[in-house]
């Protein structure tokens, strides 16, 4: 399949077909963290989730993307069995539905006070004087900017790839909340970095719709 996603940016998706003995497991995740999201809440949003082996973008391979309406989740880039595919599955799913979440309800996140938990040196790499607009389409990324670090959730950054722009950054914090909460709310601090850009994302899901509240917080699971 192929998708010509934006042509005046040259974005073409190019997936190929999950094989039949995973369709059903893999589908079955999707559904799963679906139930997370309250009624109503992506019925403008998101009309399709398509499930592929192999997924790219220009050519790069990723794991997942989107265009209005769709999103897709190439799971080759996951391990291919047991409970480490199905983590990354659900992570991407959010991650993807985020980017709705964000462009539908922007006014509903508090973005200086996101912002301000960066510190007043800090510039998204999107936002550098004279950055391609283009870049953040064509971007790579790679397992080590995947790779969570120490370093980086002292700054406030869950993995290194959020410092490339807002919406990554809010992503990478919003697949994390809507997939295990407990391993940002009760793992860090409320004071720490983390912690307080944690519970902005998680204000932004509960002013959309307050059933949210009750997902975040659950209690931790051992």
């Amino acid at each position: 399949m192929e998708v010509s996603a934006a042509p005046d940016l040259e974005v073409t998706i190019r997936g190929t077909p999950l094989a039949r003995e995973r369709v059903d497991h893999v589908r079955s995740i999707v559904e799963a963290q679906l139930k997370v999201y309250p009624p109503g809440v992506l019925d403008e949003s998101i009309k399709t989730v398509i499930l592929f082996d192999t997924l790219t973008v220009n050519t790069q391979a990723v794991s997942g993307t989107y265009i209005p309406g769709i999103v897709f989740i190439g799971t080759a880039a996951y391990p291919q069995a047991g409970h480490m595919q199905d983590m990354y599955v659900a992570r991407t799913l959010h991650h993807e539905l985020s980017s709705f979440m964000l462009f539908k309800h922007r006014p509903k996140f508090d973005e200086g006070a996101f912002r301000s938990i960066n510190g007043p040196t800090f510039t998204y790499v999107d936002e550098v004087p004279g950055a391609d607009p283009a870049i953040s389409i064509k971007r790579v990324y790679t397992a080590a900017g995947s790779t969570p670090l120490l370093t980086d959730f002292a700054e406030g950054f869950v993995v290194p790839y959020a410092k490339w722009n807002i919406e990554q950054d809010f992503n990478s914090y919003a697949e994390v909340l809507l997939w295990r909460p407990e391993l940002l709310l009760d793992t860090f601090a409320p004071n720490s970095k983390v912690g307080k850009k944690a519970r902005i994302v998680c204000d932004v899901y509960i002013a959309i719709n307050p059933a949210f509240a009750a997902h975040f917080t659950r209690k931790s699971v051992k």
